[in-house]
């Protein structure tokens, strides 16, 4: 009985790690510092924007507050590059 408690137990958290490990904070500094080097060698045109658009709203879902989080990671990241 305890070996199926923690075969449970590993199963579940090898779900939550693959399906759950976004992290909106890495993925919005990373966005905005790609971002940021697109601009300034001036590869940053309609269709690389809508790519940028769709990979956003992946990084963070529908949970406002994880897309609060990514915007805010996103700005910081992007200003530091633009300075």
């Amino acid at each position: 009985m305890k070996i199926k408690q923690i075969l449970m137990a590993v199963v579940f958290t090898a779900v939550l790690v693959g399906c759950g490990g976004k992290d909106p904070k890495a993925d919005g500094e990373k966005a905005g510092k790609e971002v940021c080097e697109k601009m300034k060698s001036g590869e940053f045109d309609t269709l690389a924007a809508q790519k940028f658009m769709t990979d956003a709203q992946k990084s963070f879902g529908d949970d406002p507050a994880d897309a609060q989080i990514w915007l805010e990671a996103y700005m910081a990241a992007s200003k530091d590059c633009m300075k």
